[in-house]
């Protein structure tokens, strides 16, 4: 698995956290580990401000990540369908 991690471009791996509000805490346990692992996450609670576009910052996030990690339960899914168009890839 090390050697699939391994940046090809000369940077830091980063990876798209995606997870619902009820699995917050969770996320940001995963986030922890990736850190520990050299790869930078991005997680909505340190990316997204107060007054921001939710929406545009989940997309642009999204679309300058190398890794997506999506955490999902039983139920959850409905959420994916909620993200806007160009956040797809």
């Amino acid at each position: 698995m090390g050697r699939l991690l391994k940046s090809t471009m000369g940077h830091k791996l980063r990876a798209f956290v995606s997870h619902s509000a009820f699995d917050k805490s969770f996320a940001e346990r995963v986030a922890d580990v990736l850190r520990t692992a050299a790869i930078n996450p991005w997680i909505d609670k340190e990316q997204v401000l107060v007054g921001d576009d939710v929406l545009e910052k989940l997309g642009e996030g999204l679309r300058t990540m190398d890794l997506l990690v999506f955490i999902l339960r039983q139920g959850s899914s409905r959420v994916c369908s909620a993200l806007p168009p160009t956040a797809t890839m």
